[in-house]
Protein backbone atom coordinates (compact mmCIF):
# COMPACT_ATOMS: atom_id res chain seq x y z
CA UNK A 1 0.00 0.00 0.00
CA UNK A 2 1.38 3.41 -0.77
CA UNK A 3 2.11 5.65 1.62
CA UNK A 4 -1.41 8.00 -0.05
CA UNK A 5 -3.14 5.12 0.65
CA UNK A 6 -2.25 4.00 3.85
CA UNK A 7 -2.78 7.95 5.61
CA UNK A 8 -6.02 7.62 3.33
CA UNK A 9 -6.95 4.40 4.82
CA UNK A 10 -6.59 6.01 8.27
CA UNK A 11 -8.73 8.65 7.79
CA UNK A 12 -11.49 6.38 6.07
CA UNK A 13 -11.10 4.47 9.61
CA UNK A 14 -11.56 7.78 12.00
CA UNK A 15 -14.60 8.35 9.60
CA UNK A 16 -16.12 5.17 10.57
CA UNK A 17 -15.41 5.49 14.11
CA UNK A 18 -16.63 9.16 14.13
CA UNK A 19 -20.17 7.97 12.61
CA UNK A 20 -20.41 5.04 14.80
CA UNK A 21 -19.44 2.42 12.12
CA UNK A 22 -16.79 0.83 14.42
CA UNK A 23 -17.38 -2.87 13.12
CA UNK A 24 -16.72 -1.60 9.55
CA UNK A 25 -13.35 0.43 10.78
CA UNK A 26 -12.20 -2.59 12.48
CA UNK A 27 -12.64 -4.61 8.95
CA UNK A 28 -10.95 -1.67 7.15
CA UNK A 29 -8.40 -1.47 9.81
CA UNK A 30 -7.58 -5.00 9.94
CA UNK A 31 -7.54 -5.15 5.71
CA UNK A 32 -5.31 -2.65 5.85
CA UNK A 33 -3.08 -4.04 8.16
CA UNK A 34 -3.16 -7.22 5.97
CA UNK A 35 -3.03 -5.12 2.78
CA UNK A 36 0.85 -5.54 1.75
CA UNK A 37 1.34 -4.51 -2.07
CA UNK A 38 -2.69 -4.19 -2.58
CA UNK A 39 -4.06 -0.50 -3.18
CA UNK A 40 -6.72 0.87 -1.21
CA UNK A 41 -9.45 0.51 -4.42
CA UNK A 42 -8.26 -3.28 -3.92
CA UNK A 43 -8.88 -3.04 -0.15
CA UNK A 44 -12.48 -0.99 -1.32
CA UNK A 45 -13.55 -3.57 -3.56
CA UNK A 46 -13.16 -6.47 -0.55
CA UNK A 47 -14.89 -4.39 1.67
CA UNK A 48 -17.47 -3.52 -0.35
CA UNK A 49 -18.07 -7.76 -0.78
CA UNK A 50 -17.71 -8.15 2.49
CA UNK A 51 -20.38 -6.23 3.77
CA UNK A 52 -22.39 -6.90 0.76
CA UNK A 53 -22.50 -10.78 2.18
CA UNK A 54 -22.87 -9.50 5.59
CA UNK A 55 -24.74 -6.50 6.16
CA UNK A 56 -27.66 -4.86 4.16
CA UNK A 57 -26.91 -3.22 0.71
CA UNK A 58 -26.66 -0.01 1.87
CA UNK A 59 -23.88 -0.92 4.50
CA UNK A 60 -22.36 -2.22 1.52
CA UNK A 61 -21.56 1.17 0.37
CA UNK A 62 -20.35 2.77 3.71
CA UNK A 63 -16.94 1.71 3.59
CA UNK A 64 -16.07 3.02 -0.18
CA UNK A 65 -17.55 6.28 0.51
CA UNK A 66 -15.25 6.58 3.36
CA UNK A 67 -12.42 5.45 1.52
CA UNK A 68 -12.76 7.68 -1.00
CA UNK A 69 -13.61 10.51 0.56
CA UNK A 70 -10.76 10.43 2.74
CA UNK A 71 -8.36 9.68 -0.85
CA UNK A 72 -9.73 13.36 -1.93
CA UNK A 73 -9.12 14.53 1.64
CA UNK A 74 -5.79 13.66 1.17
CA UNK A 75 -5.29 14.19 -2.33
CA UNK A 76 -6.73 18.15 -2.18
CA UNK A 77 -4.34 18.33 0.99
CA UNK A 78 -1.46 16.70 0.62
CA UNK A 79 0.81 19.21 -0.70
CA UNK A 80 -0.28 21.67 1.95
CA UNK A 81 0.65 18.95 4.77
CA UNK A 82 3.62 17.98 3.44
CA UNK A 83 5.32 21.93 3.15
CA UNK A 84 4.10 22.61 6.65
CA UNK A 85 5.55 19.08 7.79
CA UNK A 86 8.78 20.15 5.99
CA UNK A 87 9.06 23.77 7.76
CA UNK A 88 8.22 22.21 10.87
CA UNK A 89 10.84 19.69 10.18
CA UNK A 90 13.08 22.34 9.11
CA UNK A 91 12.20 24.50 12.00
CA UNK A 92 12.65 21.34 14.40
CA UNK A 93 16.49 20.81 12.81
CA UNK A 94 17.40 24.73 13.02
CA UNK A 95 16.88 24.33 17.15
CA UNK A 96 18.87 21.45 17.01
CA UNK A 97 21.59 22.79 14.92
CA UNK A 98 21.50 26.64 17.86
CA UNK A 99 21.72 23.57 20.75
CA UNK A 100 24.25 21.43 19.00
CA UNK A 101 26.53 24.58 18.24
CA UNK A 102 26.20 26.23 21.98
CA UNK A 103 27.68 23.19 23.55
CA UNK A 104 29.37 24.55 26.23
CA UNK A 105 32.76 21.85 25.21
CA UNK A 106 34.81 24.94 23.36
CA UNK A 107 36.90 22.24 21.45
CA UNK A 108 34.51 19.90 20.51
CA UNK A 109 32.28 22.94 19.28
CA UNK A 110 35.24 24.16 17.19
CA UNK A 111 35.78 20.92 15.54
CA UNK A 112 31.82 20.98 14.81
CA UNK A 113 32.31 24.30 12.96
CA UNK A 114 36.03 22.95 11.17
CA UNK A 115 33.83 21.80 8.13
CA UNK A 116 31.73 24.89 7.62
CA UNK A 117 35.11 26.79 7.82
CA UNK A 118 36.46 24.34 5.31
CA UNK A 119 33.31 25.12 2.52
CA UNK A 120 33.20 28.14 2.78
CA UNK A 121 36.95 28.50 1.94
CA UNK A 122 36.58 25.59 -0.64
CA UNK A 123 33.40 27.58 -2.61
CA UNK A 124 34.79 31.35 -2.08
CA UNK A 125 38.05 30.29 -3.31
CA UNK A 126 36.02 28.33 -6.52
CA UNK A 127 33.80 31.21 -7.09
CA UNK A 128 36.87 33.94 -6.85
CA UNK A 129 36.20 35.72 -3.58
CA UNK A 130 38.56 37.81 -2.16
CA UNK A 131 40.23 36.40 0.58
CA UNK A 132 39.75 38.95 3.21
CA UNK A 133 36.14 38.28 2.47
CA UNK A 134 36.33 34.24 2.80
CA UNK A 135 38.09 34.98 6.36
CA UNK A 136 35.09 37.33 7.18
CA UNK A 137 33.01 34.94 6.72
CA UNK A 138 34.81 32.20 8.09
CA UNK A 139 35.01 34.27 11.24
CA UNK A 140 31.29 34.30 11.75
CA UNK A 141 31.31 30.29 11.85
CA UNK A 142 32.96 30.39 15.15
CA UNK A 143 31.05 28.31 17.27
CA UNK A 144 29.97 31.79 19.62
CA UNK A 145 29.32 33.88 16.69
CA UNK A 146 27.19 31.11 14.51
CA UNK A 147 25.42 30.21 18.12
CA UNK A 148 24.31 33.79 18.76
CA UNK A 149 23.47 34.84 15.20
CA UNK A 150 21.06 31.68 15.08
CA UNK A 151 19.69 32.36 18.29
CA UNK A 152 18.85 36.13 17.03
CA UNK A 153 17.32 34.75 14.10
Amino acid sequence: MTESDYIASRIAVAILQGAGREIEALNLEAMAERAGDRTLDDLSRQAAATETRSLEVAGALIVPIAIEAARQLWAAYQKKFLEEAGADAAKATLAKLKRWLSTPEAEAATDRGAPLAAAIRQVGQERGLEPEDIEALVAATTPERLARTLADG
